[in-house]
């Protein structure tokens, strides 16, 4: 755990080890939840996600997440707001780097 504030349903940031074959069973993020995938190839209803990517499931979104292979993951949980309503998927492997 990197960070937490609250007890059981908290806000938190945490890096996840998935052993290969894991697998939870369907969940609401009422408050959100963003994934990059820093090690093998994470998965949900909706795909497999290899190292590098970024997924943001917005408040109130669900799934079912899974990994065949195991993989290491950074999450953060329960600090979107309602603005964020639409679910995203980037490649960061592909994007470019923006420098100042």
């Amino acid at each position: 755990m990197l960070d937490r504030i609250g007890d059981e349903v908290a806000k938190a940031t945490s890096i996840v080890r998935y052993q290969p074959g894991s697998a939870f069973q369907t969940h609401t993020h009422e408050f959100g939840e963003e994934i990059l995938v820093l090690d093998g190839v994470f998965s949900d209803e909706s795909g497999d996600y290899p190292a590098g990517t970024y997924v943001m499931n917005p408040p109130g979104s669900s799934h079912a997440p899974h990994s065949k292979t195991g993989c290491t993951l950074f999450v953060k949980l329960r600090h979107l707001g309602s603005d964020q309503v639409e679910r995203e998927v980037l490649n960061t492997g592909n994007r470019p780097i923006n420098t100042v």
